[in-house]
């Protein structure tokens, strides 16, 4: 496991891994960075009767029907329509700035086809990252990680918990035509909605780890002691940085994303 680090002890304060694992872990947001802000419904019917969910997670979920719209612009062009369909997916302010950027829906679509491939989105986060460093506490050679490592992340954790999932399937169907042609330009198999069903899979398959679990420093970084937590990929190992609070209420949103999206998410491969 890395990341930019600090701890008590003998390693050097201050130290830090490299920048890539601190900017990794909104790889377990990433879904909802990319949902956020690519997709919000023009005013629409009443949505469908709610349809049952295999494991309920939170408030019942409902299926949306709704078809591409139509005359989109192209990619090239398309910031202007995904700024102004944004609004009121969610109350929440947090991430505007990142929207600003240029490419908002390629940035979208290769955070989620990196998370489904277990790498760090780097490239297409900019400097979305927390400002304080990840920190350990401990002596010798184990370490636990700093209650204040998870906190940072409550923020965005909730700012995920806060989207409208019905809103946010209805809008991605109405959007899909241009995820699916930022998705052929990057050149690699499939479509964006397996690379989805795939991401979210992943994020959904990463084991619940307790606060406590034990790390190892290796003079540059923090790594688990557990090696099968530390074989997790990149992306969920980022997820895992959250802390247990975090972590439930991201993957309960994917759940709940999962079932009014229609996606079935796959089991990742080692």
């Amino acid at each position: 496991m890395q990341g930019d680090a600090h701890r008590t002890g003998e390693p050097p304060h201050g130290s830090r891994g490299p920048v890539i694992w601190i900017i990794a872990a909104f790889a377990a947001v990433e879904l909802g960075v990319a949902l956020w802000f690519v997709f919000r419904p023009r005013p629409q019917p009443p949505p469908p009767e709610p349809i049952v969910a295999p494991h309920p997670v939170g408030e019942t979920t409902q299926e949306v029907e709704a078809k591409p719209l139509e005359n989109l612009p192209s990619l090239d062009g398309s910031d202007l329509l995904v700024r102004s369909l944004v609004k009121g997916l969610s109350s929440r302010p947090e991430f505007v700035t990142w929207l600003a950027n240029d490419n908002v829906v390629r940035n979208i679509v290769g955070i989620v086809e990196n998370i489904a491939s277990g790498v760090s989105p780097k490239s297409f986060l900019g400097d979305f990252s927390p400002k304080d460093p990840f920190g350990g506490t401990g002596r010798g050679t184990t370490f636990t990680t700093d209650p204040r490592s998870f906190e940072r992340y409550n923020t965005a954790a909730d700012a995920f918990a806060s989207l409208d999932s019905p809103g946010v399937a209805r809008a991605y169907q109405q959007l899909s035509p241009l995820c699916e042609s930022a998705y052929r330009e990057l050149g690699v198999p499939g479509t964006f909605r397996e690379a989805l069903e795939r991401a979210v899979g992943r994020m959904l398959a990463t084991p619940d780890v307790p606060a406590n679990a034990p790390l190892l420093w290796n003079y540059a970084t923090y790594q688990y002691k557990d090696e099968q937590i530390e074989s997790l990929s990149a992306a969920q190992k980022q997820l895992l940085r959250m802390g247990p609070r975090n972590v439930k209420i991201v993957k309960d949103k994917l759940q709940e994303l999962a079932i009014a999206m229609r996606l079935v998410p796959k089991t990742p491969t080692p």
